[in-house]
């Protein structure tokens, strides 16, 4: 299942940098729903603005979501839409994390191949892809705070 957050939804607003290397950073984060979250299930969790590139990121976790991994990356198709122009589902990629435990509060990006994402003139989403289950319950969340620039 595709679960959207807010900013992804323009219901809240993303900074979009309009200084060439000024690093904005923005902190995205999105509650495990009240039926939990299941295997394969995305989080079509941020925004990467237009123009933007990544210059760093952490994954952020509040309690405690079991021994699931997730994977961070762009998804396919266009911000806020739950299919892809052709029907089929949305995917994400493993640009930021791949197989990453849900072990720490942050944790600090793994892949270098975060920061070579290119800047594109669109905004992109990035998402998160659960692997294993998580248990609905109070204060669990999964977000990511990202830093990008122009």
């Amino acid at each position: 299942m595709l679960y959207q957050s807010e900013w992804v939804k323009g219901a809240r607003p993303v900074p979009r940098p309009q200084t060439a290397a000024a690093v904005h950073a923005q902190l995205f984060m999105m509650k495990v729903p009240e039926s939990g979250l299941a295997d394969g299930d995305i989080l079509e969790l941020a925004v990467l603005p237009p123009f933007a590139h990544v210059v760093g990121a952490e994954l952020v976790k509040t309690g405690d979501l079991g021994a699931a991994t997730v994977n961070i990356g762009l998804m396919s198709g266009e911000t806020g839409e739950k299919t892809n122009q052709d029907g089929s589902a949305r995917t994400v990629g493993t640009e930021l994390f791949a197989a990453q435990a849900l072990e720490h509060e942050m944790t600090p990006l793994s892949k270098a191949s975060a920061l070579e994402i290119k800047s594109v003139e669109r905004d992109r989403s990035i998402g998160v892809q659960i692997t294993g289950d998580i248990a609905a319950g109070d204060g669990k969340a999964i977000g990511l705070m990202l830093r990008f620039a122009q």
